[in-house]
Parts: C-alpha cells; structure tokens; sequence
C-alpha cells in the first residue's frame, strides 16, 4: 500500500499463483499463438488456416477455460456467477491493467525485440463488433488509455469496425479499417483474449493495410480448453501439457523460456 491505495504489486500480486506462462517455443507450440499443437503442423489449427499478419505474438498467460484468469477476463466486462456489478468490473479492470502494467514493464522491449524493432510508435486494442458495443465495451479502452501508465501516451484508437464484423467472427483482412494512414508506424496491439485469433488478425491486417511496417501483439490470455487434445487420439490433453509448465514469475516471459 502507498498512502493506502494498492500498488501495481499489490493488485497483481493475487494472480500470480495461477497464471500459467506460455511455452516455451519450440515444435510443440502453436509458432504465431503459442498454444500446445502437434509438432508434426508447428502450429495450430486455425492459425493454419489464415495469413499471419503479427511480426510477434507474446501472451502474458495461458487462460484456461473456466479457471481464474479465464474467469477474470470475462468477468471484467460481463460480471460472473450472476455478480454483475460495477463494483465487481471495476475491481477486476483495475487488476488487470495492473497485471498488463507489471508485465509491460518489463517485457515490452522482449516482444519489441521478437519483432525486431527498437520500439513501438503507437498502442491500439482489438476493437469491439460494432460502433455501439465499442461505446459500451470500454473497459479494455480504459486500461489502455489510462490505466497503464507503459502504455498511455502512445494509445489511439487506431481501428474501427466495419459492417463485416457484425456479420461473424471469423477471419476477414476487411473486417476493421483504420482511422488514419500508418505509413511507417510500429504498431503494438493489445488484446484481452486471444481464443482463435481471428478478430487480433483482422485486426492486424487492417493496420497492415493503413501502412503500417510492423505490428506485434500483447494479450493477457491465452484461451485454452484443457480438454482439447493437441495430437488427435494421443490421450494427453491440454490439461495433462500444462501440469509440466514452469511456475509463473514476473522477471520472465515467454520469449525467455
């Protein structure tokens, strides 16, 4: 506590003894989203399906599905077990950007050298389906706009949605457009989830076609179903692939496994 208000440790520290560091790289990693796959493909299945528009990708965590950060995550915008309170959101949002602050910090130079560059120019998010649901769904906005303070003065809202993302979730280069000509810019985007990729990718590609030279992403979740097995028919699930993982610490990414 600092005059007794939480610091960045204090909210982030009550994550740390379930977040799940991705990787480490290697042939059994998805090589763009880092998700367990069959070493035989390098990569997952819907990240083999679509062009890859990110120079990097660096999830802070593997969310796994219905356990606390996956629980986090949703609730920060939907509420959770019937709490929907704005106390409860604003709890969890300022845990977060607490979460993405601790970890930027001291990673954003990792990722920047990922996508060999020296640094980034601006920070924009994943936009929303709509105009009225990036209105309303404001809170990953608010994180990066004011809550963490790495990132804050390079944040614009550099995407905005056309009709196509009404339409389906699935992968589509027109799916966003952006606000202003990128010519040159280094782009860092900021997700909260990244599940199948699809709208960081649309998302990507639209920045890609505004100009800009390199794009790279940070997400805080890794989605992962821990049911899912990531060679068909072996048996070993998800779940049983991670019970291997190393133990989380903030001195070290994903990059530095």
């Amino acid at each position: 506590m600092v005059g007794g208000m939480p610091t960045i440790e204090d909210l982030s520290d009550r994550y740390t003894n379930f977040m799940i560091p991705p990787g480490p790289a290697g042939t059994d990693r998805c090589d763009v989203c880092w998700t367990p796959c069959n070493p035989d493909f390098g990569r997952c299945y819907p990240c083999g399906q679509r062009p890859n528009h990110l120079d990097a990708i660096l999830p802070i965590t593997y969310s796994v599905d219905r356990e606390q950060m996956h629980t986090s995550l949703r609730g920060y915008k939907d509420g959770w077990a019937g709490n929907h309170s704005d106390q409860l959101k604003n709890q969890l949002t300022s845990q977060l950007a607490a979460v993405l602050t601790r970890f930027i910090s001291r990673h954003e130079r990792c990722l920047a050298a990922a996508a060999e560059v020296g640094a980034f120019d601006i920070v924009a998010l994943v936009p929303s389906s709509t105009p009225q649901r990036v209105e309303t769904r404001w809170r990953l906005r608010w994180i990066l706009e004011t809550g963490c303070a790495p990132l804050a003065p390079r944040f614009e809202m550099l995407l905005a949605p056309t009709p196509i993302a009404a339409q389906a979730k699935t992968y589509n280069p027109q799916r966003y457009v952006a606000t202003k000509p990128l010519g040159g810019k280094r782009v860092l985007l900021v997700d909260d989830t990244w599940t199948k990729g699809d709208s960081a990718q649309s998302a990507a590609a639209a920045l890609r076609a505004a100009g800009a030279q390199k794009v790279a992403m940070v997400v805080v979740g890794r989605h992962i179903d821990p049911g899912w097995e990531p060679i068909h028919g072996s048996g070993t699930t998800n779940a049983d692939v991670l019970k291997h993982a190393p133990r989380f610490a903030w001195s070290t990414c994903a990059f530095e496994l």
